[in-house]
Protein backbone atom coordinates (compact mmCIF):
# COMPACT_ATOMS: atom_id res chain seq x y z
CA UNK A 1 0.00 0.00 0.00
CA UNK A 2 2.53 2.43 0.72
CA UNK A 3 4.56 1.33 -2.60
CA UNK A 4 0.97 2.57 -4.38
CA UNK A 5 0.94 5.88 -2.46
CA UNK A 6 4.12 6.33 -3.37
CA UNK A 7 3.66 5.61 -7.27
CA UNK A 8 0.32 7.86 -7.56
CA UNK A 9 2.43 11.04 -5.44
CA UNK A 10 4.92 10.24 -8.67
CA UNK A 11 2.11 10.28 -11.46
CA UNK A 12 0.87 13.48 -9.95
CA UNK A 13 4.01 15.29 -9.56
CA UNK A 14 4.61 14.15 -13.59
CA UNK A 15 1.34 15.46 -14.09
CA UNK A 16 1.60 18.75 -12.33
CA UNK A 17 5.20 19.25 -14.51
CA UNK A 18 3.07 18.36 -17.51
CA UNK A 19 0.59 20.96 -16.94
CA UNK A 20 3.28 23.81 -16.30
CA UNK A 21 1.56 26.85 -18.13
CA UNK A 22 3.01 29.13 -20.42
CA UNK A 23 3.08 32.49 -18.84
CA UNK A 24 -0.61 34.11 -19.47
CA UNK A 25 0.07 36.29 -22.79
CA UNK A 26 -1.09 40.41 -22.23
CA UNK A 27 -1.55 42.80 -25.29
CA UNK A 28 -0.54 46.39 -24.71
CA UNK A 29 -0.34 49.41 -27.36
CA UNK A 30 1.78 52.05 -27.16
CA UNK A 31 1.60 55.26 -28.89
CA UNK A 32 4.68 56.83 -30.92
CA UNK A 33 4.90 59.74 -32.88
CA UNK A 34 3.84 58.85 -36.71
CA UNK A 35 7.43 59.99 -38.05
CA UNK A 36 8.81 57.74 -36.29
CA UNK A 37 6.91 54.84 -37.57
CA UNK A 38 9.76 53.98 -40.28
CA UNK A 39 12.04 53.79 -37.88
CA UNK A 40 10.71 51.66 -35.78
CA UNK A 41 10.01 49.39 -38.49
CA UNK A 42 13.41 49.34 -40.38
CA UNK A 43 14.40 49.23 -43.41
CA UNK A 44 12.25 45.67 -45.31
CA UNK A 45 10.75 45.50 -41.68
CA UNK A 46 14.65 44.80 -40.07
CA UNK A 47 14.23 46.44 -36.80
CA UNK A 48 10.70 45.05 -35.98
CA UNK A 49 11.89 41.95 -36.55
CA UNK A 50 14.87 42.10 -34.50
CA UNK A 51 12.60 43.09 -32.13
CA UNK A 52 10.40 40.96 -31.69
CA UNK A 53 13.08 38.07 -31.53
CA UNK A 54 15.09 40.10 -28.84
CA UNK A 55 11.75 40.48 -26.66
CA UNK A 56 9.98 37.37 -27.56
CA UNK A 57 6.99 39.17 -28.36
CA UNK A 58 5.04 39.55 -31.20
CA UNK A 59 4.49 43.36 -32.79
CA UNK A 60 2.85 45.18 -35.03
CA UNK A 61 2.13 48.64 -35.88
CA UNK A 62 -0.98 50.23 -36.64
CA UNK A 63 -1.83 51.60 -40.18
CA UNK A 64 -3.60 54.53 -39.27
CA UNK A 65 -2.34 57.34 -37.48
CA UNK A 66 -4.76 59.34 -34.96
CA UNK A 67 -4.19 62.89 -34.32
CA UNK A 68 -4.31 63.85 -30.83
CA UNK A 69 -2.32 66.57 -28.79
CA UNK A 70 -1.07 68.29 -32.21
CA UNK A 71 0.39 65.28 -33.39
CA UNK A 72 -0.36 62.44 -35.04
CA UNK A 73 0.22 59.07 -33.70
CA UNK A 74 0.45 55.49 -34.38
CA UNK A 75 0.24 52.47 -32.16
CA UNK A 76 2.58 49.36 -31.53
CA UNK A 77 0.66 46.51 -30.77
CA UNK A 78 2.51 44.24 -28.49
CA UNK A 79 1.69 40.56 -27.85
CA UNK A 80 3.49 38.38 -25.60
CA UNK A 81 4.06 37.24 -21.82
CA UNK A 82 4.17 40.40 -19.34
CA UNK A 83 7.82 40.31 -19.40
CA UNK A 84 8.35 39.76 -22.97
CA UNK A 85 6.03 42.92 -23.37
CA UNK A 86 8.18 44.82 -20.71
CA UNK A 87 11.51 43.88 -22.75
CA UNK A 88 9.78 45.29 -25.99
CA UNK A 89 8.43 48.64 -24.53
CA UNK A 90 12.18 48.98 -23.01
CA UNK A 91 13.87 48.25 -26.45
CA UNK A 92 11.02 50.73 -28.19
CA UNK A 93 11.91 53.54 -25.87
CA UNK A 94 15.48 52.92 -26.02
CA UNK A 95 15.12 53.41 -29.61
CA UNK A 96 13.11 56.73 -29.59
CA UNK A 97 15.55 57.88 -26.95
CA UNK A 98 18.43 56.94 -29.48
CA UNK A 99 16.54 59.05 -32.51
CA UNK A 100 16.32 62.29 -30.66
CA UNK A 101 20.01 61.51 -29.25
CA UNK A 102 20.41 62.07 -33.29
Amino acid sequence: QQQQQQQQQQQHLQQQHQQKEKPAEIYQSIPIPAERVGWIIGKQGAYIQNLETRSGCSISVSDNPSKEFGREWNYVQLQGSTRNVDKAKKLIYMRLESFRAN
